[in-house]
């Protein structure tokens, strides 16, 4: 690996020992991140070391304010509201007309007020963020995580896409033996046990999980507070954070 790297745009003077351990220590950090914070680093544009790989992944994930609200909205939505108690302006006219952003209320662009062309965010970030904390725990936002992620387990690893799939292609009555040779925690009511046999969804297998959850804060967030679980560990910290509410009050 270090014989293919172009010495010309090295530092002046470096051994190949600082080199080789340079590489370990970004490889090494670089791996135990999440999808959503290598995506962050490949989109950031700049080299990074591994020396400073954490602290450039903090500067670089966006801050959301806490909020025990799944989804805050955006301009859209704020703006609806105050037009709805008597209180917008033209501002809040405009966004709802469509001639401004949904998302941050800023100007679209030239191309987007051209006739004939339809907009509804001025940018990526806005678009990426107004989709996920416009539209609730849809098609979307799961689609998202499933793109960075493919829907493994980021707590015991278990591929619940792979799962569902291999679970989707049987016959129900193979689809029980096929459950426990997974080792995969079966639902405790009949009914709920009937259906997943019968009629197995991929949203049995894995779901978008917050990572701190709503009921702490973390409601209004963007793809930094999201990860997948598969459906028993999900379960497992839903029932955790629901007693740590319970006797917080």
């Amino acid at each position: 690996m270090v014989e293919t790297i172009d010495k010309r745009k090295l530092p002046k003077n470096i051994e190949k020992t600082t080199l080789i351990r340079e590489i370990q220590s970004f490889v090494d950090q670089y791996m135990h991140l999440r999808e959503v914070e290598k995506k962050a680093l490949k989109e950031g544009g700049n080299i990074y070391s591994g020396i400073n790989l954490r602290q450039a992944v903090l500067r670089l994930m966006p801050d959301s304010l806490p909020s025990t609200e799944r989804y805050i909205g955006g301009a859209k939505e704020r703006a609806r509201e105050r037009v709805e108690m008597g209180t917008g302006d033209d501002n809040d006219v405009s966004i709802l007309a469509g001639r401004c952003c949904a998302y941050c209320g800023g100007n679209l662009s030239t191309v987007s007020r051209l006739p004939g062309v339809t907009s509804t965010y001025c940018s990526r970030e806005c678009t990426d963020q107004g989709r996920l904390k416009r539209s609730g725990m849809g098609n979307q936002l799961r689609e998202q995580v499933f793109a960075l992620e493919g829907g493994v387990c980021r707590l015991c690893g278990i591929d619940g896409h792979a799962l569902f799939t291999r679970i989707l292609a049987l016959e129900p009555a193979e689809r029980l033996n096929a459950l426990c040779n997974a080792n995969w925690k079966l639902p405790k009511s009949a009914k709920a046990l009937d259906r997943l046999l019968q009629e197995p969804k991929e949203g049995d297998f894995w779901q978008a999980d917050h990572i701190i959850p709503v009921a702490l804060g973390g409601g209004g967030c963007g793809l930094e507070n999201l990860r997948t679980l598969c459906v028993p560990c999900h379960l497992g910290k839903f029932l955790f954070v629901s007693l740590l509410v319970t006797r917080s009050y």
